[in-house]
Formats: C-alpha cells, structure tokens, sequence
C-alpha cells in the first residue's frame, strides 16, 4: 500500500506523481492486498500519523479488486511518527470481527486533543455500520458503537467527520438506494456526542 498518489497491494507499481510529491510504500507484503485508506481514516498530530487500511489476500481477477474473496478482510493501520517517511504497521484487536457493537453510553469528546473515530460497516450495500473510538492517537480503541442516522436506513459508512464543537460532528455517508445497492449520499449531525444523530441532508433518487 503506498500512501499519496495511490494505494497499491503485492507486485511495486510506479503511479505518477506531482511536482515536490513523493510516494511512499506503507504496507507491503509477498501475497497480501492492502487498499480501501479513504474507508478506514486517516489521522495526524504533527508529525505523527495514522491511516486505517484493509488487509486482504491478492488474486487475479477479471475486474474488480484483485483479491480473494474466500479469504478474511482484516482491519489493520499503520503508524508514521516521522510525518510520513517511515511506517510500522498495527493490528488493533478492537478492529476483530465478531463483536457485537452496543450503544454509546456516554457523550463523546470532539475536542479531545487525542481523539479520533473510525466507522465500519458489515455489507457495503445495506450496512449495518458501528464505530470506534480513541483518545490516545489510536493506539487503543473501544467500540464496536452502533451507528444509527434518524431517517436514514441501510447505512454504510465511511470515515469522514466534520468536527463542529466538543459535542458537535457531522458525518458523510452512503446509505443503499431503492434497489439495496449502494450509492445514496448523506449527511448526518449529531449535537450530542454521539448519542444520536439526524440527517442534514439526503440525496434522493436513482435506480
């Protein structure tokens, strides 16, 4: 996986980059597939930095991603303390599948100087989606968190969060379409760290 102009699994490929930018390898590994940053989270305090990242197995395949399917998709991150030239990879036990997300009993801390929030779903088309929460720049989680959008159903989101105030956030997500695809861009807020939250907006429409 390289950071930057791409993100690349198994076999070294050249993506072209723009003046002054530079690619650097973050994960790579002799039969693994290491991809998907933009639905895990990225994160950074100063020179410290942290990417979220799907470990799969890499295949051929026809079209699509080149990975096994028959194989786990695990939930990795990986650490940069040196904004960005070098990476340690890490493997949150947080992140394991099998555990059954549970409501938020308390509000959250936007503004904590060490927070971050990463969201994950079960089917890319219908959901459910559940997150996790760290106050220590992600070296420990708690969650899984059920994730629920007044108004909205079938949500399967991403990690993209707008910080409004200590209790304040907005989050953009995709929720399924008529045909239980997915592809229905939303925005939801919440003014109560967490505890609940409602639309903004929804686009509707499609197939």
């Amino acid at each position: 996986m390289v950071l930057g102009a791409a993100l690349l699994a198994g076999a070294a490929l050249a993506p072209t980059v723009g003046a002054g930018g530079e690619n650097v390898i973050v994960f790579k590994e002799p039969g693994r597939y290491g991809g998907w940053p933009a639905n895990r989270g990225l994160w950074a305090w100063g020179n410290e930095i942290v990417v979220g990242f799907t470990a799969a197995w890499y295949q051929p395949v026809e079209s699509g991603h080149a990975v096994d399917r028959s194989k786990p998709f695990e939930k990795w991150q990986a650490r940069s303390l040196d904004g960005g030239e070098t990476w340690s990879v890490e493997k949150p036990p947080a992140f394991e599948r099998g555990k059954h997300p549970t409501p938020l009993a308390e509000p959250l801390d936007f503004n904590h100087p060490e927070f971050a929030l990463a969201f994950d779903f079960a089917s890319i088309h219908v959901g459910p989606s559940w997150f996790y929460v760290s106050t220590d720049r992600c070296r420990t989680w708690r969650g899984p968190y059920a994730f629920a959008v007044e108004g909205v159903e079938k949500i399967a989101t991403r990690t993209d969060t707008l910080v409004l105030g200590k209790h304040e956030c907005l989050m953009f997500g995709s929720a399924a379409k008529a045909n239980d695809k997915e592809g229905r861009p939303f925005c939801a807020r919440t003014t109560d760290g967490g505890l609940t939250a409602t639309s903004v907006i929804t686009v509707t429409g499609g197939p």
